[in-house]
């Protein structure tokens, strides 16, 4: 392989060397425009995780840690929010993202659950949403959105990444075509118009 390419490339040099420098064409099927930046969805993500973990301190200290199994799943909440807003802000892959995006669905069918189940949950009834209830039911949307967006992004960017490249450089008669990418390396084509 590495021999085929060496090849190619004395044979691309000798057509440069032979013909004018204005009849050599290079073009390529797609631009490389780099690993695209995560700190938007990141910086995003642990805000809206501080704020879910500021919510369920807040509404701790107003009187829900007298509760007997809420209380405690309020503060587990708390630090687990703090914990994972530090993380993402720092690194995010599929794993943290799943985590964070789990833990917010979950805080945020708690909630609903303890709106819509008869005898609400762990015997807990909520009677209707507060303003800071509002706040942690728009943050944990919030952190399921942005990060299934990061994941799709992620996805399309790591798919777009496999596919073959083609280069394609035309010297006067001779068109030499390669196909690169990363499972299969390198393959030449050559075509003599």
């Amino acid at each position: 392989m590495l021999a085929d390419r060496n090849l190619l490339l004395d044979v691309t040099l000798s057509d440069r060397e032979r013909l004018p420098a204005d009849s050599l064409h290079v073009s390529t099927s797609r631009h490389d425009h780099g690993t695209p930046s995560y700190r938007g969805f990141r910086a995003g993500a642990a805000a809206l995780l501080l704020v879910i973990g500021l919510v369920h301190l807040h509404l701790w200290f107003t009187g829900y840690r007298n509760l007997p199994t809420i209380g405690p799943l309020f503060l587990v909440a708390v630090v687990s929010a703090a914990l994972l807003a530090i993380v993402v802000s720092a690194r995010i892959n599929p794993v943290i993202a799943l985590a964070a995006a789990s833990f917010a669905a979950g805080t945020l069918t708690a909630n609903v659950l303890s709106l819509l189940l008869p005898d609400g949950l762990f015997r807990f009834k909520e009677v209707g949403v507060s303003y800071s209830g509002g706040f942690a039911i728009g943050s944990e949307i919030g952190v399921v959105m942005l990060l299934s967006i990061w994941a799709c992004v992620r996805f399309r960017h790591a798919h777009r990444r496999m596919a073959p490249e083609l280069t394609t450089i035309q010297a006067g008669a001779t068109t030499h075509t390669l196909a690169t990418s990363p499972d299969r390396g390198v393959e030449s084509r050559d075509r003599t118009a």
